[in-house]
């Protein structure tokens, strides 16, 4: 007897999350296919192309597991952000799912209950036969036809993306999934930094914490839980579950700037932008409240930012 409710029973299933659920799974497929866990197969982005696994897909795939069947009935509860949990790559911890779970509308029991679950099958995963399952029951969905479409552009290196970010009518894109917020017309080329290596950077140590501005919301709030707790609440209150797996930390910085820097300033001592110009190089500048006091009017629009570098305080005995 299948532990899965058939189509008809799955749509009767009140859905916690947003009702356009899309979540993007970094580190699976490469930036162009990459897997989509979604309520519907809507049109979420035009750039949007790969593999949708959508709910009643996600219980199928989740059913597969060992011991699934005690947790059948929190499972058709939160499967989309259950599965996202089961596949992405990053280690997570189970206070962290929990937290989620809970916001996502699970009860505490039920969301331990279920972080518990997805941490212990997810150190027995084989990859090779999750992407088997994956590719059996995903959805391949193609670029939909349209009579214009902006021009993406490539940068083979960090001078060739300098080169190309101040060339007039480009938009620097940190994420592929970042909105466009009305910005984009006919005549537009968006430039793809999400594929430098250089806005990808997510480092830590002692003293310093180092964030890409093309990491997505979800791994800047993973690495953030800890040493960064009033930017993690702060991306809580003004992100949907759905968003922060999608959305870059550029995007947000570039267009809630004040409200994020005063997140940052209260958890570090001093926060930095490192850019990039071809003449001078890597060059870092302290970031203030108003961003236009944050460097010398010689310098502010001169790099192309690359990543906040983050100086952690200073702790005495």
């Amino acid at each position: 007897m299948s532990l899965l409710p058939n189509d008809s029973d799955c749509s009767q299933v009140p859905n916690s999350l947003v009702e356009e659920v899309f979540m993007l799974i970094p580190g699976t497929t490469s930036i162009n296919f990459p897997i989509l866990i979604t309520n519907h197969t809507f049109d979420a982005h035009l750039s949007a192309s790969g593999k949708i696994l959508i709910k009643a897909s996600a219980l199928e795939l989740l059913a597969s597991l060992e011991n699934a069947d005690k947790y059948n009935s929190i499972l058709i509860q939160a499967p989309l952000l259950a599965l996202f949990f089961y596949l992405i790559q990053q280690p997570l911890s189970i206070p962290f799912m929990e937290e989620w779970f809970i916001e996502s509308g699970l009860n505490e029991q039920a969301a331990h209950a279920l972080s518990e679950f997805i941490f212990w099958s997810r150190l027995d995963r084989d990859d090779e036969e999750m992407e088997q399952l994956v590719n059996g029951l995903a959805m391949l969905r193609e670029l939909p036809t349209l009579q214009q479409r902006p021009e993406y552009i490539t940068p083979s290196d960090i001078t060739h993306a300098f080169r190309l970010a101040f060339v007039p009518d480009t938009i620097r894109l940190y994420g592929s999934f970042d909105p466009f917020d009305n910005r984009l017309n006919a005549t537009h080329k968006i430039l793809q930094l999400e594929l430098l290596n250089e806005t990808n950077y997510l480092i830590e140590d002692e003293a310093h914490l180092l964030l890409g501005l093309s990491l997505p919301l979800f791994t800047v709030m993973v690495a953030a839980s800890g040493p960064l707790p009033t930017l993690n609440e702060w991306l809580k209150q003004h992100t949907s579950i759905a968003e922060r797996t999608h959305r870059s930390l550029g995007y947000m910085t570039e267009y809630f700037y004040s409200e994020c820097f005063e997140a940052l300033n209260k958890d570090v001592a001093l926060v930095n932008l490192v850019s990039y110009n071809q003449e001078s190089g890597f060059f870092q500048q302290p970031l203030h409240r108003n961003w236009n006091n944050s460097a010398d009017s010689g310098d502010r629009f001169s790099g192309l930012p690359l990543f906040l570098l983050l100086n952690k305080p200073q702790f005495t005995n």
